[in-house]
């Protein structure tokens, strides 16, 4: 049921760009994962005359009921729809069985994997054309590179958080309980009486790394 709602955002997002943005206020989420979904549609089929169809510029749900037709046959569409979900979903996987042997060994990783492969809402959510997948895909992968920063705060680690936040943001708008998770790190460490010997880092540093991740994260929402 939700899915041509997303393929449709994703589809005038890229058909239009900014003529598109009349339907962000009616029934949106930011762009990133609804264009991923969109993206072999519009490359197969890019002239769809969306301002000719029934709710365009003023109804997004009338919008995306007329979106339908031009979706046939539904079954090549949701598997072009759907692959870079499964594709997260195999990242998100990959990357749970690399944290985990990372803390204890590659039997935990094995272990993490088995788990995350037969999860039944990551089985559920993993195959289809909507935001959840992704979301944690993307929002694991930002607390991992988090992790991997506390424990040797580099500016090349600072870099990658901000790209990886950007990203998380642009999935869903729920990706800011990421954002928040990660923010309390940074600021344990700022008033932490005493920063570990291993960081190496100096507040200031630290600070600067932060604002550094904070740039590119909010330079990312802005271009999009």
């Amino acid at each position: 049921m939700d899915e041509p709602a997303h393929i449709a955002r994703g589809y005038a997002y890229l058909a239009r760009g900014r003529a598109a943005f009349w339907y962000f206020p009616q029934n949106s989420h930011p762009p990133l994962l609804n264009v991923a979904e969109a993206v072999l549609l519009y490359a197969s089929n890019p002239t769809v005359p969306l301002e000719e169809l029934p709710g365009w510029g003023a109804d997004f749900i009338h919008y995306a009921e007329a979106m339908i037709p031009y979706l046939l046959p539904l079954e090549r569409s949701a598997l072009l729809a759907r692959m870079p979900i499964m594709l997260a979903t195999l990242l998100l996987a990959t990357l749970s069985f690399r944290w985990a042997t990372d803390l204890a060994g590659p039997h935990a990783g094995l272990i993490t994997l088995v788990v995350a492969v037969l999860d039944p809402l990551q089985l559920a959510h993993g195959r289809l054309s909507t935001t959840d997948a992704g979301l944690t895909a993307l929002g694991t992968a930002l607390m991992y590179m988090t992790w991997r920063w506390n424990r040797h705060p580099r500016w090349r680690h600072a870099v990658s958080l901000g790209a990886l936040a950007g990203l998380t943001l642009l999935a869903k708008y729920s990706g800011v309980l990421y954002l928040l998770a990660c923010g309390a790190l940074f600021l344990w460490m700022l008033l932490s009486p005493k920063l570990s010997p291993h960081h190496g880092s100096s507040r200031m540093r630290i600070f600067g790394q932060m604002l550094l991740a904070a740039l590119i994260a909010g330079s990312m929402v802005w271009v999009a």
